[in-house]
């Protein structure tokens, strides 16, 4: 992997914000309107949480929450897990790999949010993880589609790869109904 590539070179500076105070439903509209899969929470000027989609649908549609009446310092993920600009991408994707989550915040010296880095981001720079990305997506096109139950998938075991429901790298990728998912988004599909 590219790791005299640093963070800066790659982040999104135009980062969608909400105040903590903010409704999910607003939260969800910015989402849309900005096509974009997170907004970061702000309170009193600095980062404090972020709240992805998947945390909407965990912690409020799933629970049946109003959504106009759900702040987003509610649902937010938090502590905010976030790098400094001059982080390489390197030490950015292994940060992802180790939370199992799929974008960091950057913030500068002082604490202010100058950004935000994605494992898209990461994988428009690195040839090797993009190289894993397109042999599992072939992998997978090569494959018949089966209508089969999580209960009856095989127990096909790719090891590592990218999922293809949160788009997060993983070591522990696994064949569910046609789809390369993650640990995580396995059990989420069983609940």
């Amino acid at each position: 992997m590219e790791k005299g590539i640093r963070v800066s070179e790659v982040m999104t500076k135009e980062v969608v914000t909400v105040d903590v105070k903010t409704s999910i439903l607003e939260v969800a509209q910015l989402i849309k309107k900005h096509r974009v899969g997170s907004a970061v929470v702000m309170e009193s000027g600095k980062p404090l949480g972020i709240v992805t989609e998947r945390d909407m649908v965990e912690k409020a549609i799933a629970l049946d929450l109003t959504p106009s009446k759900t702040i987003a310092g509610g649902v937010m993920s938090t502590p905010l897990i976030s790098v400094l600009p001059g982080t390489s991408v390197y030490e950015a994707s292994r940060i992802m790999l180790k939370q199992n989550i799929r974008r960091l915040v950057v913030i500068n010296e002082t604490g202010e949010l100058v950004g935000i880095v994605t494992v898209v981001d990461i994988l428009s720079v690195s040839k090797e993880l993009s190289e894993i990305y397109d042999d599992l997506i072939f992998q997978r096109r090569q494959r018949p589609f089966t209508n089969m139950s999580v209960e009856s998938s095989p127990a096909e075991d790719y090891e590592q790869g990218i999922c293809e429901s949160c788009g997060g790298f993983s070591e522990d990728i696994e064949d569910v109904n046609g789809r390369l998912l993650c640990e995580s988004c396995r059990s989420y599909m069983t609940e």
